[in-house]
């Protein structure tokens, strides 16, 4: 954690948080075991440079993210990736991000299944849970990106159609077996981002520190004592 001891926040990075804790506030609360969606999405708008970090989506979920059709750009805070099908990327929860076409006559269709992580811990099984989800993400940075061939593209959007299919009839003991399909998911992501090459775009500075201090407001969302000056003890660095 000594990393962070020589940065400093920013006052519209501090901003930011304040506005995060507003946006998750009502959902946080309504939180529960059974929070799973899944959905396949059709992005038309076509992106801007002129996008900032500010008018990306912004979820408490964790989300999977994998492009089925067309092609475009995914907007990850600021890195941009060129996208197309078979791209797959995960998103912890927190993480500001986007999906847009790259020209006015393109569109990218993107599956997604977007999840509390409560969804896949069940009979107390709350550090395994977590560690399947950690173990995706790497270098403190927590997306991940990885490309995959038809059979692996075919077996995960198999998988995310039994969610679906759990999801929309909710037959008998149908959260145990969503909270089974996702871990299946989870461990099948984890191998697949094992092997996929590191995204080698150049990271601003303070990137490692964002995703600190939204992971310390996640951990400690109900906690009336939490503070900047909590946070930034926390964390080695100064509240101003």
């Amino acid at each position: 954690m000594h990393f962070f001891k020589n940065t400093v926040f920013t006052e519209g990075f501090l901003y930011g948080i304040m506005i995060l804790e507003e946006l998750w506030g009502e959902v946080l609360k309504k939180e529960d075991n059974n929070c799973v969606f899944c959905e396949t999405e059709v992005i038309t708008e076509k992106y801007g440079e002129a996008v900032s970090v500010a008018e990306l989506p912004v979820v408490p979920q964790i989300e999977i993210c994998l492009v089925v059709g067309g092609g475009g750009i995914c907007r990850a805070v600021n890195e941009v990736l060129e996208c197309g099908s078979g791209d797959l990327f995960v998103f912890d929860s927190g993480v500001p991000h986007g999906f847009f076409a790259s020209t006015d006559a393109s569109e990218v269709r993107v599956l997604k299944v977007s999840f509390f992580e409560k969804a896949i811990l069940k009979r107390g099984d709350e550090e395994g849970g977590r560690e399947l989800i950690d173990g995706i993400f790497s270098d403190r940075v927590p997306y991940a990106v990885a490309v995959l061939n038809s059979a692996a593209m075919g077996e995960l959007c198999r998988i995310c159609g039994l969610i679906r299919n759990e999801l929309e009839t909710r037959n008998k003991n149908w959260e145990r077996a969503v909270g089974a399909d996702l871990t299946r998911l989870l461990i099948l992501i984890g191998r697949y981002v094992s092997l996929a090459d590191v995204v080698s775009a150049e990271r601003p500075k303070g990137w490692s520190l964002a995703y600190a201090v939204i992971g310390e407001v996640n951990r400690s969302y109900f906690d009336s004592s939490l503070s900047l000056g909590v946070i930034a003890e926390r964390l080695y660095s100064s509240p101003s």
